[in-house]
């Protein structure tokens, strides 16, 4: 079964909400009262290109918000959200995410920090099946025409 990328979002999801029950995940918009402390989950980009002749390879591109209780000059509670940032960290530590009926790849590439809130970025890839059919690019190909020229020497 293919992969999509709403899939792999939701598993990321999934294995945040397993760890931080009582935090919101949000996904790819923050609602405008969205309570903190929580989390936002962003699909970045992904790129997709052809392996081989029946593969393609999907390199996905997600970003976690770390998202802490304000402090009183209104940034981000930077300690709890660096705490937060290791776990989320740790949770993609094994390198793999179920996803369905399969587990793929993942890794925990960067992080940061600004004014007290954190994030983490991560990388999801995996192959899929592309469909290809030998037979349906027959009619596609163009008559191929050689010409036989003996060589003098022979």
């Amino acid at each position: 079964m293919a992969v999509t990328v709403e899939a792999v979002v939701n598993a990321v999801s999934a294995a945040l909400h397993k760890v931080f029950p009582d935090r919101p995940v949000y996904i790819n918009q923050q609602e405008q009262d969205f309570k903190r402390p929580s989390f936002f989950v962003d699909a970045v980009y992904w790129t997709r290109a052809r392996q081989n002749i029946g593969t393609d390879r999907t390199e996905l591109y997600l970003t976690v918000y770390c998202l802490e209780k304000l402090t009183v000059n209104r940034n981000g509670d930077l300690a709890l959200a660096l705490q937060t940032a290791d776990k989320v960290e740790g949770l993609f530590r094994m390198g793999t995410l179920p996803v369905g009926d399969r587990v793929l790849k993942v890794s925990a590439s960067r992080g940061g920090q600004d004014r007290g809130e954190c994030d983490v970025d991560l990388t999801v890839s995996w192959n899929d099946w592309n469909g290809y059919d030998p037979d349906a690019g027959y009619p596609l190909m163009e008559k191929l025409h050689t010409e036989v020229v003996p060589d003098e020497s022979w």
